[in-house]
């Protein structure tokens, strides 16, 4: 079934969240790519693709509740780090999906063991997790308006801390050669921030109506 089993979440996600959607798709594309560079099976590239695009889920989920709980500072933490959880929760209830759950769990970890939801470090972590981490990483830089020289460079700072080093110059090659992966993210910050100011005045709106 796939990712199908999830399209009613996932157009919700489009329709009301275009720019988490196109994250989503982006994280994924880069995930497979590199997947891709390492030569692995092409099941696992399916995989590092399911995963790179249902990670998002859990930043949906996270965005909702705590829109709905009106959660103060502390709550907020709390929820944000649990995020690659409920995402993982939720993939695992698609059949034959454990497996992109367990990666998902595990895609806000850190190699130095400074990431979320559980501190695991160095090969405690699933080397596709840490593919779909440094995928998020370079997009999540890129989408608020971070050149690609100064996402690289980032990158390198982060190398051996959030990612493993051996990842970080086949993912950058992999993003340079491969035409697919070149995206306009001038347009892209545009898109994101439109849709932010139009989901805030929406929340405005909702809440001068209140008696």
């Amino acid at each position: 079934m796939g990712i199908e089993y999830f399209s009613t979440t996932l157009d919700v996600i489009e329709q009301e969240e275009p720019w988490l959607f196109a994250h989503m798709e982006r994280v994924a594309m880069f995930a497979y790519a590199l997947g891709k560079e390492f030569e692995v099976s092409h099941v696992d590239k399916g995989r590092l693709y399911d995963a790179g695009f249902l990670h998002g889920l859990g930043e949906h989920y996270m965005r909702i509740y705590m829109h709905k709980a009106n959660a103060d500072e502390e709550r907020f933490k709390a929820v944000e780090a649990a995020w690659p959880l409920i995402a993982s929760a939720m993939i695992s209830t698609a059949p034959g999906y454990d497996y992109v759950a367990k990666l998902v769990a595990q895609c806000a970890e850190n190699f130095d063991g400074s990431g979320e939801p559980f501190g695991a470090k160095k090969y405690e972590i699933h080397v596709y997790a840490a593919m779909l981490r440094i995928a998020d990483l370079y997009d999540t830089l890129r989408m608020n308006g971070v050149s690609h020289d100064g996402a690289t460079a980032e990158l390198r700072k982060l190398s051996g801390k959030a990612v493993p080093k051996k990842l970080i110059t086949p993912f950058l090659k992999t993003i340079v050669n491969d035409e697919d992966l070149k995206f306009d993210y001038t347009e892209i910050c545009s898109d994101k921030l439109a849709s932010l100011e139009k989901e805030k005045a929406g929340d405005d709106n909702a809440g001068d109506g209140e008696v």
